[in-house]
């Protein structure tokens, strides 16, 4: 896999009928800071690690990938086992094993990356993993809480097959301690997902799409006065459109629920539809020409077409395959995770969420001033529970 590309990886790691272990070692220098890579296909920093080849041993693989990544030796002796991560698919179970090592000033000033994907490396300490300023794993965040231990899975003998019983078993340190625990298998992360506020062309009436146009001064505050019903969450990250009305509603949600910073990624999987010839035009004016129906075909339909555009069903196809790619493992690994996009592209994940089929989708509508919140455990790839927040909010024209 030597020099592919993000997506490419992606699309090899999809193609597997189940995904190998994995193993990672845990550098610590002389200050106690953990070694820390970034990959040129992921979004986030991770420990220098790969995956268990067949018939080969965890460590034996994380030390290989040691010496690939960052080009230092560890001596096996030298190795402890800090946790086990046990993760379960449709029909077959897969781990991740991290190990720990200290490495000394020599090995640090040895330190060459040799695997082409790595782009950069850094050191990391225990204080700068809990600020939460960067996208890291799990098991930086156990280390960061002097956790460690593994992640056991017990299937209950009874009516109800699909009940497990979690349990997270500690060597270090006092679990109780912090309300900000690691994240575990049976956590259960928070998807929050919010539509951008009222933009300059919502206000006039017009078909935005993929027009780059900002927000209004209402916008800004309806969507301040949103953000205040998030004061009682802490978020792990957030993802927003490549768009800016998106980015300016992030940063009016944030105000109102007052947190300084958030890891962000703008994904243009996230965008809005793409209306096509449509762009720009006045809703309103084009019903009058085309009448009721092609106009709710066009507005609310599944695959109703649109001149050089866009369907719903197009959006769907760009959207669901990045949530299950990049955030939902998040959620599966208990992190919370806001999601702020647009009309068409939320109305497509929330298809997939809810499984709404195609000839209802025409009543699924996402309205300005509302956050919906979906639950998330460990092994399941739908939603568990799902609930809504709101704030009264004068109509615009959208």
């Amino acid at each position: 896999m030597d020099g592919f590309m993000r997506a490419e990886r992606r699309q090899w790691l999809e193609s597997l009928d189940a995904r190998p272990s994995g193993a990672a070692v845990l550098l610590e220098d002389v200050e106690g800071r953990a070694l820390i890579v970034k990959s040129n296909y992921k979004t986030y920093w991770a420990l220098p690690g790969g995956m268990v080849d067949t018939e080969e041993s965890p460590l034996v693989a994380a030390l290989r990938e040691v010496k690939d990544e960052v080009g230092i030796d560890i001596n096996p002796s030298d190795v402890s086992l800090m946790g086990v991560a046990q993760r379960m698919g449709d029909g077959f179970i897969t781990y991740q094993f991290i190990f720990t090592a200290s490495i000394k000033e020599s090995q640090v000033k040895a330190i060459s990356p040799h695997d082409p994907e790595i782009e950069e490396w850094r050191f990391i300490s225990k204080q700068e993993v809990l600020k939460g300023e960067l996208l890291l794993p799990w098991s930086l965040k156990a280390w960061a809480h002097d956790q460690s231990g593994y992640f056991e899975t017990a299937i209950a003998d009874d009516d109800n097959a699909d009940t497990e019983t979690i349990v997270f078993s500690t060597t270090g340190g006092d679990e109780s301690s912090s309300s900000e625990a690691p994240v575990r298998k049976g956590a259960s992360g928070r998807l929050f997902i919010t539509r951008h506020g009222e933009s300059e062309w919502n206000l006039q009436g017009k078909w935005t799409g993929l027009t780059d146009v900002g927000l209004t001064e209402k916008g800004i505050s309806d969507t301040v006065r949103l953000g205040q019903l998030l004061k009682d969450t802490t978020f792990d990250v957030a993802y927003t459109s490549a768009l800016k009305r998106t980015h300016q509603t992030l940063d009016a949600l944030l105000k109102g629920a007052e947190i300084t910073t958030l890891p962000t990624i703008h994904a243009a999987e996230l965008n809005e539809r793409d209306y096509g010839t449509l762009t720009g035009s006045d809703k309103w004016e084009v019903k009058d020409q085309i009448g009721e129906e092609a106009f709710n075909g066009i507005r609310r339909g599944w695959d109703y077409p649109v001149p050089d555009g866009e369907t719903l069903k197009d959006v769907y196809a760009r959207v669901v395959p990045y949530f299950e790619t990049e955030i939902l493992p998040r959620l599966q690994d208990g992190e919370n995770v806001l999601l702020v996009a647009h009309g068409n592209s939320i109305r497509a994940l929330v298809k997939y969420l809810d499984q709404i089929p195609d000839d209802k989708v025409a009543d699924l509508e996402m309205p300005f001033g509302k956050i919906l919140v979906y639950s998330f455990d460990h092994d399941h790839a739908l939603p568990v529970d799902k609930a809504e927040r709101s704030v009264d909010i004068s109509p615009t024209k959208a």
